[in-house]
C-alpha cells in the first residue's frame, strides 16, 4: 500500500499540470487587425530593405522617398529667401516670384549695339559666347571684360542690338563702355558701345512642396550648388520632416507595398503590418464548451515549441463569438485570449490552453 501512495506522489511530481486540466484549447497566435504605413509625401522610392515576415520596431527606417533637388545656376549671393520648410513652392513662387534670389555674382550687365562699331564688316556679326574686352569711353579709366549672352536680329542698316555679361572689372551705373575683340583695345576691332547695367537677381522657383532649405540667406553659393529640396504633394500642417521614412508602429510586416525605384504617392500604403499588441490566441469553443468559458477569464498558455513549459504564460479571455463558425451539427465559435507576446512568439504558432481554476486546483492538489 505504501508504494502505491509513493507511486501516486511521484507521478504527481513529475506530471505537469496540464496533464490533470480537465478543459484544455487548442489555439494558434493571430493578429486581430492590420495598420498601414502611409507615404507623407510623393516621390521614387529608395533603400527598401524589408520583407514580408519581418519584425520591425518603431523609429526602424522603412525607406526613403528621394527629393527633387533645385541647385544654382550661378555663383552668387542669396539675396532672399522666401519659403520655409513645409511652405508649398509653388504657392510661394506666385506670391513673391521665386522661392529664393541669387544675386548674381557678375553684378553687370550690358546692353549694346554695333551702331558705334569700327567700319569693318566683321564688326557686324556678333556671337553668343563671345569673349570682348571691355573700356569706359570717358576717360578709359575703367577696363573689364564680359561674355556676349544674347544676339538680335540685324535692323535695315546692317547693325544688330547684343547683351552681354560682365565678368571682370568694375565700372559706374550708367557708364557707357567701348567694347571691342581684342584684348589691346585696338580701335578695328571695336564692335560697338553700350550702357553698363545691373545684373539683375536670378529667381529659382519649383514645384511641390519644399521639404529641405540647404542655404541662408547672405550666404555666397557656388554654380550647382544644391539650395533646397523639394517632395510632390503637400506636407500635412506644413510641417517638414526627413526624406527617411520611419516606422511609427511595432510589429510583424505583413506585406510590402514599395518597391526601390517605383513611385508613391501621399497617402499611399508603404507597408502593412501586424501591430503587436494585436497578437491574440485563437481558439475554437463547442457549444458544449461554453459553459466552461467566459469573457474575462484568466488562462493559461503553453505552446508546442515549449517542451519544458519555461516559456507559460497567463492570458484573459478577450471575446467570444455569438455566431458559429461551424457547418457541422455541433457548433464551434471563436474565442480570443488577449497576452503579452514575447520576441519568441511567432504568429501561426500553436498553443494549448488551459483554465486558471483548474490548473491552479491541481497545482494545490499536487
Amino acid at each position: 500500500m505504501k508504494r502505491i501512495i509513493c507511486l501516486v506522489v511521484l507521478l504527481a511530481l513529475i506530471v505537469p499540470f496540464s496533464a490533470f486540466a480537465s478543459t484544455t484549447f487548442n489555439g494558434k497566435v493571430t493578429a486581430t487587425e492590420t495598420v498601414a504605413v502611409l507615404a507623407p509625401f510623393g516621390g521614387t522610392v529608395s533603400g527598401v530593405s524589408l520583407r514580408k515576415g519581418d519584425v520591425i520596431d518603431i523609429g526602424d527606417h522603412i525607406a526613403q522617398i528621394e527629393t527633387t533637388r533645385n541647385y544654382a545656376p550661378q555663383a552668387g549671393t542669396v539675396s532672399g529667401i522666401f519659403a520655409m520648410e513645409g511652405d508649398g513652392a509653388g504657392t510661394v513662387t506666385e506670391r513673391y516670384g521665386a522661392v529664393m534670389y541669387i544675386e548674381p555674382e557678375n553684378k553687370y550687365k550690358i546692353s549694346a549695339s554695333t551702331d558705334r562699331s569700327y567700319n569693318a564688316s566683321e564688326n557686324k556679326f556678333i556671337s553668343v559666347g563671345e569673349r570682348v574686352f571691355l573700356s569706359c569711353v570717358q576717360d578709359g579709366s575703367h577696363v573689364g571684360q564680359g561674355i556676349v549672352t544674347k544676339v538680335e536680329e540685324s535692323d535695315e542698316s546692317g547693325n544688330c542690338k547684343y547683351s552681354l555679361e560682365v565678368d571682370a572689372g568694375e565700372f559706374y551705373m550708367g557708364e557707357t563702355v567701348a567694347i571691342y575683340r581684342r584684348s589691346d583695345l585696338a580701335a578695328a576691332s571695336c564692335i560697338g558701345r553700350g550702357a553698363i547695367l545691373k545684373n539683375p537677381a536670378i529667381a529659382i522657383t519649383g514645384s511641390g512642396s519644399v521639404l529641405r532649405i540647404n542655404v541662408s540667406e547672405g550666404e555666397k553659393i557656388e554654380r550647382g550648388e544644391n539650395l533646397f529640396e523639394t517632395v510632390e504633394g503637400t506636407l500635412d500642417g506644413l510641417y517638414a520632416m526627413d526624406s527617411d521614412i520611419i516606422s511609427d508602429v511595432a510589429g510583424v510586416v505583413a506585406s510590402i507595398d514599395i518597391a526601390n525605384g517605383g513611385s508613391t504617392s501621399k497617402g499611399s500604403a508603404m507597408l502593412t503590418v501586424y501591430p503587436k499588441d494585436s497578437f491574440r490566441i485563437e481558439i475554437s469553443v463547442s457549444e458544449r464548451e461554453l459553459s466552461e468559458i467566459s469573457v474575462g477569464d484568466k488562462v493559461y498558455i503553453e505552446f508546442d515549441w515549449d517542451i519544458e513549459g519555461t516559456s507559460r504564460c497567463s492570458g484573459t479571455v478577450e471575446s467570444i463569438s455569438y455566431v458559429s463558425e461551424s457547418e457541422n451539427s455541433i457548433a464551434q465559435y471563436k474565442a480570443y485570449i488577449r497576452f503579452e507576446p514575447t520576441d519568441d512568439i511567432r504568429l501561426g504558432m500553436s498553443t494549448v490552453i488551459y483554465m486558471a481554476e483548474e490548473a491552479e486546483d491541481t497545482e494545490t492538489n499536487e
